[in-house]
């Protein structure tokens, strides 16, 4: 996953961000520990969403924030969250990433999938799917 440290990765990032909040979004607002707040968004027509944090903790080395999607037969990951040099937490992926899920979840896990299941991992923000 690229880290947001060109400017133009940044500026694609935010305007797809902005362009998703233009279009009427289906949005659920992330609240969790240390003060830290967010929200999901789906853009018009499904065709992509977005995620962004404020006010997380920097992980530590070799830990990252990865977003969870879960519902009654859906449990997926559509990505980890990257740190702009603003401090704001940001994923932009294709899709509903919402799509059958009834609850998000911020995770502080290892940043490699195949050793997570083995470290305990912590939960960061929470919201529910309505």
């Amino acid at each position: 996953m690229p880290a947001y440290e060109h400017d133009r990765a940044r500026t694609q990032a935010y305007a797809e961000i902005v362009r998703m909040l233009a279009s009427g979004p289906r949005e659920v607002a992330l609240a969790g520990r240390f003060g830290a707040s967010g929200r999901a968004i789906v853009g018009d027509g499904r065709r992509m969403s977005g995620f962004i944090v404020r006010g997380l903790p920097d992980p530590p080395a070799g830990f990252v924030y990865r977003i969870w999607v879960r519902g009654v037969a859906v449990r997926r990951s559509p990505g980890v969250l990257e740190r702009t040099p603003d401090a704001l937490e940001i994923l932009v992926t294709n899709g509903d990433a919402l799509e059958r899920g009834t609850s998000i979840r911020v995770m502080l896990e290892r940043a490699s999938l195949e050793t997570a299941d083995r470290f305990p991992r912590t939960g960061m923000l929470h919201g529910t799917i309505g």
